[in-house]
């Protein structure tokens, strides 16, 4: 098994190693007929969950059928519709064993595509190696005026974690890694999974725009019918949503569509959910009531507003000129928040948005100003009591999460895991009552 399993990561490298090397290089240079730095365009895109694949699971509600892959394959076509060249996209899935059914007949044309150009040899994992190796390589290419664009589906967890190849786990201070050090001004980030607003809590990328398919304290929601994702690239595509006329659609544009669909589908789905749905087996009791899929957005302040799609350093940066928008650090709304809070005496959460901010701005005044205000409001005993209770309950929440996500994946042993350190943290625990039903259904699935 040893060796088997050692020729398999070599076999892995070999592909990804190739695949990297064969992406070109923009070569910069300027002569007569050709456009001087032109525009490059990548992406990496992933499914990191298999539970909506038919080809493993037979016996799933119509709306989930092979929903993750199709939502995969929208926002594949959305960057071949925005011209993004095929071998400058990465598609990393599942366990790189598994692969989507390309029987599905929604979005033919780009699930024939992602398979002839993609999945032609043996696919690569969503596996936290695979994803650094890619944006390693990408950030050697990228330059201040490229594009970048990164999804994943996945399960998530309520601290912001993220699971990888099924059994893998991406925590939020990793994914800060990832994306710090790109040269690109526009970037954009879209997370499609539970929780996924908490990843906007956590993270600072101030040359990206991300987006979060649902709130910071909610599962989310993707089907064959509906992903927040994939729908605002292709509303970002779409020149009708372009409201000032400027020429560009820009994030707000794009996200103010998306959202305002999510709202409309949100009345038919909860309808759907609550009288026909069957969820698939197994799912966490309760989890169902518990989601929303309203997105969430978080824009940096150095993002460059641009076209999405190649085209030139001149043209796009004339055309962003135009939007006359000064952005303000997300720092200064964050601040501004907090002060509410503390008017309101919502303490432990002017507290929580203070840490946010000394988080997003290391170093300088503004995370300094904060960290102050958090160190004052935690000189009063009785508020210092309640964030730390605060703290505890989320951490319990946290593990309860995981194990349900891993519920979801049918990882046993990791949900015995979770619910064990929720039973061992507060035995006596709301949160260890659903542990202990939980970790018996695993055991009993076993």
């Amino acid at each position: 098994m040893g060796r088997e399993s050692a020729m398999r990561k070599y076999v892995a490298f070999s592909i990804l190693s190739f695949f990297l090397l064969s992406l070109p290089f923009s070569t910069g240079t300027s002569n007569a007929g050709f456009v001087e730095n032109p525009v490059d365009c990548y992406a990496l895109i992933m499914a990191a969950a298999n539970d909506t694949n038919t080809t493993i699971h037979k016996k799933l509600d119509p709306i989930d059928v092979n929903g993750a892959e199709v939502s995969l394959s929208r926002v594949y076509g959305a960057l071949i519709k925005a011209k993004f060249k095929r071998n400058h996209i990465v598609i990393l899935y599942c366990d790189g064993k598994l692969q989507p059914n390309w029987a599905e007949k929604k979005n033919r044309k780009y699930f024939k595509m992602m398979k002839k150009y993609h999945f032609d040899k043996q696919p690569l994992a969503a596996t936290k190696q695979n994803i650094d190796s890619v944006m390693n390589q990408f950030k050697q290419k990228l330059d201040e005026n490229d594009q970048f664009v990164f999804y994943i589906i996945t399960h998530g967890a309520a601290n912001g974690t993220l699971q990888l190849d099924r059994r893998g786990s991406w925590p939020t201070s990793q994914i800060q890694q990832t994306f710090s050090g790109l040269k690109s001004k526009t970037n954009y980030i879209l997370f499609d999974s539970c929780y996924s607003g908490k990843i906007l809590d956590d993270v600072n990328i101030p040359n990206a725009f991300i987006f979060s398919t649902t709130g910071n304290r909610s599962p989310g929601w993707v089907d064959r019918n509906f992903s927040n994702c994939a729908y605002f690239l292709e509303m970002k595509l779409k020149k009708s949503n372009d409201k000032d006329k400027d020429g560009i659609v820009d994030c707000e544009e794009a996200f103010d569509a998306t959202k305002k669909f999510a709202e409309k589908y949100d009345k038919e789905w909860r309808k759907y959910i609550s009288t026909k749905y069957k969820p698939p087996k197994p799912t966490p009791p309760g989890i169902m009531a518990k989601a929303s899929i309203i997105p969430c957005m978080e824009i940096g302040e150095t993002f460059e507003i641009n076209q999405l799609g190649p085209g030139t350093k001149s043209s796009s940066k004339k055309r962003a000129a135009r939007k006359k928008r000064v952005r303000k650090d997300p720092g200064e709304r964050y601040m501004k928040r907090a002060e509410g809070y503390v008017k309101s005496k919502k303490y432990v959460k002017a507290i929580e948005t203070y840490e946010k901010v000394r988080k997003m701005g290391k170093r300088t005044k503004l995370a300094d100003e904060a960290a102050g205000k958090m160190k004052k409001l935690l000189e009063n005993e009785e508020t210092a009591a309640a964030y730390k209770e605060a703290k505890r309950i989320e951490k319990l929440e946290s593990n309860l999460a995981m194990a349900e996500s891993y519920f979801l994946s049918s990882a046993f042993d990791k949900v015995i895991e979770y619910c064990k350190k929720v039973i061992e943290a507060a035995p006596d625990s709301e949160q260890a009552k659903k542990a202990k039903k939980l970790m018996k259904d695993a055991e009993n699935a076993m």
